[in-house]
């Protein structure tokens, strides 16, 4: 007889266990999914941040490089638990953008032509060096600290449930 009730008494807590796993196991796919919903969100604040800063410190006189500044979300590397976006300069809009980030030996002459400044085809007697006025790297040290700080505030708001 008390090998029956303590069998009767396994029975009640192994189901109530298996209650209390299955409604953990549930919880967890719910966290599991909100962050996973979150992930791209957050990525995108980050890479706002990152993305801003660069414009802020593109040198002003230097034609079409402020438009040629994107961020872009990458589908093709991107998963459902890695987001991945890329800022950077549009190489076909700006493609001499490395010029001015990393600085550069000027072989010619320029001339000034209404109000322009254009090179010409005439050579300089020695190479002048053009020293880097950086922008994407100084923007991305100054700023990714408080791209990542922006991105966990996004994911908090998602985990949350904040649209």
């Amino acid at each position: 007889m008390a090998r029956d009730k303590r069998a009767e008494v396994f029975s009640r807590e192994s189901t109530h266990s298996d209650q209390a796993a299955s409604g953990i196991l549930a919880a967890l796919d719910q966290l599991q999914q909100r962050v996973v919903d979150g992930l791209r969100p957050a990525a995108h604040q980050g890479a706002l941040v990152l993305y801003n800063e660069v414009l802020q410190r593109v040198p002003t006189d230097s034609g079409l490089l402020s438009s040629a500044i994107y961020r872009w979300h990458d589908d093709k590397q991107s998963t459902a638990d890695r987001q991945v976006y890329q800022i950077g300069v549009n190489k076909r809009k700006a493609p001499h953008w490395h010029l001015i980030e990393y600085g550069h030996w000027r072989v010619n002459k320029f001339r000034l032509i209404d109000g322009k400044w254009l090179p010409t085809r005439e050579r300089l007697d020695t190479p002048a060096w053009v020293p880097a006025n950086p922008y994407i790297r100084p923007a991305f040290d100054a700023r990714l600290e408080g791209a990542f700080d922006a991105a966990r505030r996004r994911m908090a708001e998602k985990l949350e449930g904040q649209p």
